[in-house]
């Protein structure tokens, strides 16, 4: 197996990329005000946040317990200390991309920051307090470890997958296969860390050995549709941007060739220059089938893909420079390098509606925007009124506390409350409010203790507050 020789000070070229990369995604982190989305991202902040008021919540298998832990420091400094947080795994990811290609190729390794950065949809997600850009990290960082030959090492990480997204399930299963065949029996004691302590350190609280299953939120029956067998596949054109995804198919073709041309057809199978395309595949194939029979709450939804976006941009790399490698001529080659490098950085700036829309994904949603202006209506009341809600922004603005119960219930205690005549305030959205608390429009315009004192929206986005205890009415 090669050895990695990618030393970024000895390669001007790639140090001047990843530099320039690591800058543009802080400068964006710090001074942007979008959070990647207005649901999920704001919630993981907020676990993060309160995680030392709450110290349950390190425990938390919606959050993760390893990605509370690591996020939890920086989300002291507000969401924007998590997005700092991600641009550092974005930072981590790219480097460890770049040294893992070393073992694939010694020549135009500089192109790894490029298909990297040329992924619109990446740095939105990165732009987050989404979990998607940790676990790509811990992922990658996986596969350099065994390509390294440090085959514990790879283990002990891959053992807390599960801990920072529940992708981690199928890898872990898949790396014990991996490491059996592979006779690394000893070292494949070594996944079964992560689970061995979670379940050790929430034991105590949960008070049953096996809590890490019983209380798997992803486990438990939830419905929010479902979709195509092919869905995915398509989806990938504009999470890599289509010239990278044209890449990652030949990649993926030429390993089926290698594969039929190797001779020891067994030893190839289970080489670890392999690992990205069989991660990539087992991801993408299982998010396929839980979309197309909506199984595991699943909403079919494209970030799911950047857990292996490092895995693809291997298999992208081993593509394009398949095709640089069959050009002799060096002053041919760089021109094609060149202009093969143009097209994938202004990929995501061509006219697309269904990609990441640049500047505008990076700011505030409208549904946020309604929520702040919600909030201003919400202000005056909040040292006399119990607040209910259901909105993560709504909580982050008011700087509220959504684990304190006493003062701040969610939306979904609402109905039904024991206390008709307590002086609350709601406030109210057509999505979480309706499809994860079941609490309708209607059914707060008809409760004769509340006046609605604002609503905004459109056919997709509505938002309202109701307060009791009051003779206005709505404006």
């Amino acid at each position: 197996m090669s050895k990695d020789s990618g030393t970024l000070l000895k390669n001007p070229l790639s140090l001047f990329l990843f530099i320039s990369l690591g800058l543009f995604y802080f400068v964006v982190a710090i001074f942007s005000s979008g959070t990647g989305d207005a649901g999920d991202s704001v919630n993981h902040f907020l676990f993060s946040k309160y995680a030392f008021q709450h110290p349950v919540l390190f425990l938390d298998l919606w959050n993760k317990p390893v990605f509370t832990l690591l996020t939890s420091p920086f989300a002291q400094f507000g969401i924007s200390g998590v997005k700092i947080f991600n641009a550092l795994c974005g930072c981590f990811s790219a480097f460890l991309l770049y040294k893992i290609s070393f073992h694939y190729s010694q020549k135009n390794n500089f192109i790894v920051f490029i298909i990297f950065a040329a992924s619109a949809f990446y740095f939105a997600v990165l732009n987050s307090a989404l979990t998607e850009p940790l676990f790509n990290l811990a992922l990658i960082a996986c596969i350099y470890f065994y390509l390294k030959e440090k085959y514990a090492a790879s283990a002990f990480l891959i053992s807390f997958l599960p801990f920072i997204r529940q992708e981690g399930y199928p890898i872990l299963l898949f790396f014990l296969f991996f490491y059996l065949f592979n006779r690394k029996f000893k070292d494949s004691m070594m996944l079964i860390t992560g689970h061995a302590l979670i379940t050790i350190a929430g034991i105590f609280h949960h008070h049953k050995f096996l809590w890490v299953f019983s209380n798997n939120a992803n486990a438990s029956y939830g419905h929010y549709g479902h979709g195509g067998w092919f869905d995915y596949f398509h989806k990938l054109a504009y999470i890599l941007g289509k010239p990278a995804y044209l890449f990652l198919v030949i990649g993926l073709l030429i390993l089926v060739l290698q594969f039929f041309k190797n001779e020891s057809k067994f030893k190839f199978l289970f080489s670890g220059k392999n690992l990205p395309a069989y991660l990539f595949l087992l991801i993408l194939l299982s998010h396929a089938v839980f979309w197309r029979f909506g199984l595991f709450k699943s909403m079919g939804m494209e970030r799911n893909m950047i857990t292996v976006f490092g895995c693809a941009v291997l298999i992208s790399f081993t593509g394009i420079n398949f095709i640089f490698e069959k050009i002799n001529n060096v002053i041919i080659m760089r021109v094609v390098a060149t202009l093969a490098s143009i097209v994938l950085i202004a990929y995501p700036f061509y006219p697309d509606s269904k990609k990441v829309q640049i500047p505008a994904d990076f700011k505030l949603q409208y549904e946020q925007e309604l929520t702040a202006e919600a909030a201003i209506q919400i202000r005056p009341f909040l040292a006399t009124h119990k607040f209910y809600c259901g909105l993560p922004y709504a909580y982050y603005l008011l700087k509220r506390d959504p684990f304190d119960s006493t003062n701040n219930p969610g939306i979904y205690k609402f109905y039904p409350r024991k206390n008709q005549g307590e002086k609350c305030v709601v406030i109210w959205d057509n999505w979480l409010s309706v499809v994860e608390y079941g609490v309708g429009l209607n059914e707060l315009e008809n409760d004769t203790t509340l006046t609605k004192i604002f609503f905004k929206g459109n056919e997709k986005h509505q938002v309202a507050v109701f307060a009791s205890n009051l003779k206005t009415r709505a404006r």
